[in-house]
Parts: C-alpha cells; sequence; structure tokens
C-alpha cells in the first residue's frame, strides 16, 4: 500500500478515507476500493467547476491580472484582463517565475495554426475562453451538470456527456485538449483511443495529469494536491503515460515539464493537517532547473496523430 486513509482534503465534500496502492508492473498510483461509475458523482458535489472564477476580493481581481500580464511577459499570451505594466517593466516580474504556474496548454495553442478545437471534460469552460481569445473555434464536452451550465452561461458551446460523445466527432478537430481528466475517468484506454479517432490527421492533442513520480509527492507525501481521493482513480507514471499514447497511435512530439503543479495547494493541505512542510518546499524550488519529464510534478504531452 502507498498511502492508507487518505481524504478528501481539498474539497472536503467526499466523505470517506481511502487507500492507494502502487501497481508492481507500471509503478502506477490506484485507488483500490474505488468508487463506482454510478456512485462517483457524489464526490464532485461541491467542485471547483460548479461556478466561474469570482473577482469576490481585491485579492482575486488582482491575482488574476497579474497573472495575465506575467503570462504576457514571459510566452507573449495576450490574454485579458491584465495589469496596464509597460513592456521596460517586465524584468519586475521576475522573482514570481516559481509561484506563477507555467501555462502548458496556452503556451503550445499560442504556437500552432488556429482551427478548430474541443475541450474534453471542460468544467467551466476556462480553458476554453483562453483557447478563443487566443483564436481558436472552440467546443467543449463536460458530464457535470453544473459545470456545464457555469460554461454555457459564459457563453461558451459545451455538450454534457462523456467523452464518449467524441464518437460523433470522428476526425473532425485541429486540436483536442485532455486537462486534468485522465486520472477521473473509470477507462482511461477508452479516452485515449476517442481522442484518437476526434482528430484530424495531423491533429495535436494536449494531455496534463498528476504524476506517480512527482518529486513534489516525494517531498510531502499524502498531503500531495495530485491525490484528490477518491475523484483521482489512477495516476499513472510519465514512462507509463508515455507508453500508453504511443499504443494509441500517437507519437509524442514534447513533454514540457511542471515542476511546481501542486507545491503550493499541498502545503496548505499539510498546514490544515498540522504539518509544517516549509523547508522541503525550500529544498524543492532549489531543484528546479534539474526536474526532469521523469520527476515533473505534472504529465504534458503534445500528441500528434499521424497523417496516414
Amino acid at each position: 500500500m502507498a498511502f492508507r486513509d487518505v481524504a478528501d482534503w481539498t474539497f472536503r465534500c467526499a466523505p470517506g478515507k481511502w487507500n492507494y496502492w502502487t501497481c508492481t508492473d507500471c509503478c502506477a498510483l490506484y485507488l483500490d476500493p474505488r468508487p463506482t461509475e454510478a456512485s462517483i458523482a457524489r464526490a464532485y458535489a461541491n467542485y471547483y467547476t460548479h461556478g466561474r472564477p469570482a473577482a469576490s476580493s481585491f485579492i482575486e481581481w488582482a491575482k488574476t491580472r497579474l497573472r495575465h500580464t506575467c503570462y504576457l511577459a514571459w510566452h507573449g499570451l495576450d490574454l485579458k484582463p491584465r495589469l496596464p505594466l509597460p513592456a521596460p517593466l517586465y524584468p519586475l516580474l521576475a522573482p514570481l517565475r516559481g509561484r506563477v504556474t507555467e501555462p502548458f496548454l496556452l503556451q503550445v495553442l499560442n504556437r500552432l495554426p488556429r482551427g478548430r478545437l474541443m475541450d474534453v471534460g471542460c468544467g467551466n469552460g476556462g480553458n476554453l475562453e483562453f483557447a478563443r481569445q487566443l483564436g481558436w473555434r472552440v467546443q467543449g464536452i463536460e458530464t457535470d451538470s453544473q459545470a456545464v451550465a457555469a460554461a454555457r452561461a459564459a457563453g461558451l458551446d459545451v455538450l454534457e456527456g462523456t467523452y464518449e460523445r467524441l464518437e460523433e466527432f470522428r476526425g473532425a478537430f485541429d486540436c483536442l485538449i485532455c486537462h486534468h481528466v485522465i486520472e477521473h475517468v473509470h477507462a482511461p484506454l477508452g479516452l485515449l483511443r476517442a481522442l484518437n479517432d476526434a482528430l484530424k490527421p495531423g491533429g495535436t492533442a494536449l494531455i496534463s495529469l498528476p504524476n506517480a513520480d512527482s518529486h513534489v509527492l516525494r517531498a510531502v507525501g499524502d498531503n500531495w494536491r495530485g491525490l484528490e481521493a477518491p475523484r483521482h482513480l489512477a495516476i499513472p507514471t510519465a514512462k507509463t503515460m508515455r507508453a500508453l499514447c504511443e499504443t494509441q497511435g500517437f507519437l509524442v512530439e514534447a513533454a514540457p515539464t511542471s515542476p511546481w503543479g501542486t507545491l503550493e495547494e499541498s502545503l496548505v493541505i499539510a498546514q490544515r493537517r498540522g504539518q509544517d512542510l516549509r523547508a522541503s518546499a525550500r529544498r524543492l524550488r532549489a531543484t528546479a532547473g534539474i526536474v526532469d519529464e521523469s520527476q515533473s510534478d505534472f504529465i504534458n504531452l503534445v500528441l500528434r496523430k499521424g497523417q496516414g
């Protein structure tokens, strides 16, 4: 057993305690026992996708604008709203690089030729809205009815249903996003097959999910935000995920790292549980330049469908 009696320490809406095990063949973490497909919806009763991000305080207002300003300064991402900071002052943002999450999806979307995009498991539509700002023609699929309502209220075209609805769109999309969804589904291989089928030849799929070999996980243990029991049913290693994508016919073109994807939230979880992990966090940040794909906190894959 890898972790015993893990609770829903992030959203605190799913009762009970859960156990994670390590697969002896592929080293993935998996929940056992786990909720069934019929019961899993109860674990999403109070989830972050049920509403649009609200600028309910000056702090949230400022964080959003500062983050978008950092994206423009570092990655050329023209997202709004942002602060009216002149370009000569961008070097002042340098100390924030260790705290502002690198926008893997948005960086890649900004480099690709614009076309038709589907976000599978789009939640409240945040990534769709950003993709639309970057010039994509966007659509989403989401199984949670409350999240669908929030996305539609923002004027986004979102279908309600599981990834199986991709069968309606064979060969239709230039780009597919599957952002922190694979770890939530009971049949991840079925999802990967559906993604491949829905892409045009030469199309791109962008995959993100937690990494069971994360260096953050090794530092924070069962406080790791990437566990999220009982919603995260199985969490593969980067090596295993790459191999699974290749078996489904994808060409893996890139695997950008995300050194700190869960660190801040993991520290909050530890603090709630009476644990002080600030020393561990300082040691982690000192290794930022040497974190490779295998140790990345998130698995980020840029996948290409073959032309044949």
